[in-house]
């Protein structure tokens, strides 16, 4: 029996070396039509100085943060998301393809089935951000039915989606509401690879986001009316259905359409049965925690002016692991403690104390942002040298929506928190 095991291991292994990220190969865009292509595909790319500009798009960095500002029609957005930031979606989608096929033995077993529940689930995507997916199809070269597969894998394949979050929310002493987002995941290039997205869509408000290239989701993000979004792994449940709207689209409708926290509740009640997950949503007026999986819903609202969200449900029932309980009740026993005197710096703290700032060997803060969905302004913490620190030890660098979207309001007061100390 043990030489049976070994035999099969050492089988694994083989094929498994079959298939590098090197070897893989992603086909190239499918043809397509669309009123808008001729006219786009006329713009060029154009560099100046650190600046990528496509149209009125751009690329740039900003203390090591990658930003990508899009806007226009849904397949605008998508044809410049995919023209520039080429080269990031064609190296996500080939992480994506080497990571199932290593699950699937190096084979095209897992790519083929992902691919097939991929085209089930398209009729309920709506059409808008399938003509966005179709765009950056097209400005990147790459398979439509690829772009499509993987961003419908947190759904189709949930056991490839997990990460270890700690969010909280508190109001401070002139009455704003300050939030706090931090996401935490292994270390890997999928991580690593994350975006600032500032996007101003036709239709719907305007919003920065985080997410991987290639993605339209938020993974993180608040819009132009101050409702924050960021979505918590919640462990413990099997997944009734995958035949639904993928989570990543619902995430990115929540986002471009809820001006408050009522109305991003009545979108996911639309959409049954729910995704196994858990939300923290706040807005100028306030904040709840929403849990959710497969028929069951409960939302929590803020009370005592905080509220705090790390991994597991308390309403309704779900597995308690150690580090979510000792995270979250870390987050609750500070902002109670310290609540008449909370400010963003104090916040800021708190992600950097142990276990919040979550680093251990196989499991790093990747990103750390602090949003105040008052006057728009939100300051973003990411790794210079990832798997080196916590991102949450950086610097925070601050932006200004409004100013990012119109050109208008003010500068991030302060521009920066320095990083921690050594």
């Amino acid at each position: 029996m043990k030489a049976g095991r070994l035999i099969f291991v050492a089988f694994m292994l083989i094929l498994s070396a079959c298939v590098s990220k090197e070897s893989i190969v992603i086909p190239p865009a499918n043809p397509f039509n669309h009123p808008q292509l001729l006219n786009l595909s006329a713009q060029e790319i154009q560099a100046h100085g650190d600046t990528i500009t496509f149209g009125e798009n751009r690329k740039y960095t900003n203390d090591n943060i990658k930003i990508v500002y899009l806007q226009g029609s849904p397949f605008e957005i998508g044809y410049a998301h995919g023209k520039l930031l080429k080269k990031e979606i064609e190296d996500q989608a080939k992480f994506w393809v080497y990571t199932i096929k290593s699950r699937s033995l190096g084979t095209n077993i897992g790519i083929n089935l992902m691919t097939e529940r991929a085209k089930e689930v398209e009729k309920y995507i709506p059409s808008e951000y399938l003509e966005e997916l179709h765009g950056i199809s097209v400005g990147s070269n790459l398979d439509y039915d690829t772009v499509l597969m993987i961003n419908a894998l947190a759904t189709t394949a949930k056991s490839f989606s997990g990460n270890g979050c700690t969010s909280f929310t508190f109001r401070d002493q002139k009455s704003n509401i300050i939030r706090s987002r931090n996401v935490d995941g292994p270390t890997s290039d999928f991580y690593i690879g994350t975006v600032i997205y500032i996007v101003k869509p036709d239709s719907g408000f305007g919003y920065f986001c985080i997410n991987r290239p290639g993605w339209i989701t938020c993974m993180t993000g608040m819009n132009e009316m101050g409702l924050t979004l960021g979505d918590h792994w919640l462990g413990g449940f099997r997944q009734k259905t995958w035949n639904k709207i993928p989570q990543n689209f619902l995430h990115r409708k929540v986002i471009q359409y809820s001006p408050t926290i009522d109305h991003a509740e009545e979108q996911f009640k639309q959409h049954t049965p729910y995704p196994i997950s858990m939300y923290l949503v706040s807005s100028k007026n306030g904040a709840a925690v929403f849990e959710m999986a497969n028929d069951k819903f409960a939302r929590i609202d803020m009370e005592d002016g905080y509220l705090a969200l790390s991994n597991h449900a308390r309403v309704i029932h779900s597995t308690k692991w150690d580090g979510t309980v000792a995270r979250l009740d870390q987050a609750n026993e500070y902002l109670k403690r310290n609540l008449e005197s909370m400010n963003v710096e104090m916040a800021i703290d708190l992600n950097r104390t142990e276990p919040i700032s979550y680093s251990d060997d196989s499991t790093w803060n990747r990103h750390s942002v602090i949003f105040n969905s008052n006057d728009l302004n939100f300051w973003i913490a990411k790794p210079k040298e990832p798997q080196i620190a916590p991102a949450c030890y950086g610097t925070y660098t601050g932006f200004n929506l409004l100013k990012e979207l119109y050109g208008q309001s003010h500068d991030p007061d302060p521009p920066y928190f320095p990083a921690k100390d050594k």
